[in-house]
C-alpha cells in the first residue's frame, strides 16, 4: 500500500501542469530525504521516466535513485532504468547508473545493464563518466557481474582530468578483477 503522504501526492503528480508535476515529485524527494516512502511509490515513477520534460525525467530518475538508496526497492524490472541511460539528458543518464549501482546493493540487477553502463564510461558528462564506473564496481562487487569489455575503458579512465573519475575507475577495476581472474564454471 503507497503510505498516506505519497497517495495525496498522486492527484498532483497526474496533473497537466509541468509546474504541479514537479512540485509533486519534489515533495516525494522530501519524503524519501526523511525515509517516508516505500517501494510503492516505484510505479508512480517509472512512467516519468520517459516524459518529454527533462526536467521531470531528471527528477523521477533521481527519486528512483533515492527510493534504491535507501533500500525501499525489493524487486523491480530495470528495463526503465536502461532506457534512461541512454537519455539525451546527462543528469538523466548519471541518476540511472547510481539507481543501478544502489540496486546492486540489493541483489537487484541484470547483465544486460553492463554494456550500457561500460557506453557511459566515455560519456561527456564527468559526472556521468564517474556514476557509470561506480556502478559497474557496484555491480561487480555486489552480484558478481562483470564483463572483460569494460576493462580497457576503466583503465583508460584512470588518468582522466577529473580526479573523481579517476579514483572511481580505480575503485571499479578492484572489485571487477578478481572477477575476471576466477576460472569459469565450464573449464
Amino acid at each position: 500500500m503507497v503510505p498516506v503522504r505519497v497517495e495525496a501526492l498522486r492527484p498532483a503528480l497526474f496533473s497537466d501542469d509541468k509546474m504541479i508535476v514537479l512540485g509533486a515529485l519534489d515533495e516525494l524527494g522530501d519524503l524519501l530525504r526523511q525515509k517516508e516512502v516505500d517501494s510503492a511509490s516505484l510505479p508512480l515513477l517509472i512512467p516519468f521516466l520517459t516524459d518529454q520534460d527533462g526536467e521531470i525525467r531528471r527528477s523521477a530518475s533521481w527519486n528512483i535513485g533515492k527510493l534504491a538508496q535507501n533500500r525501499s526497492i525489493d524487486r523491480m524490472d530495470i528495463g526503465p532504468l536502461l532506457v534512461a541511460l541512454k537519455d539525451a539528458d546527462a543528469e538523466v543518464r548519471e541518476n540511472a547508473a547510481w539507481a543501478l549501482g544502489e540496486l546492486a546493493g540489493m541483489s537487484v540487477g541484470e547483465r544486460d545493464s553492463l554494456p550500457l553502463l561500460i557506453d557511459l564510461l566515455k560519456d561527456d558528462e564527468t559526472q556521468t563518466r564517474g556514476m557509470a564506473a561506480w556502478a559497474l564496481g557496484r555491480l561487480a562487487e555486489r552480484m558478481g557481474l562483470a564483463d572483460e569489455s569494460a576493462m580497457d575503458p576503466l583503465r583508460s579512465l584512470r588518468t582522466d582530468r577529473s580526479q573523481y573519475v579517476s579514483k572511481t575507475a580505480d575503485w571499479a577495476l578492484e572489485r571487477i578483477l578478481p572477477l575476471l581472474a576466477r576460472p569459469s564454471a565450464e573449464e
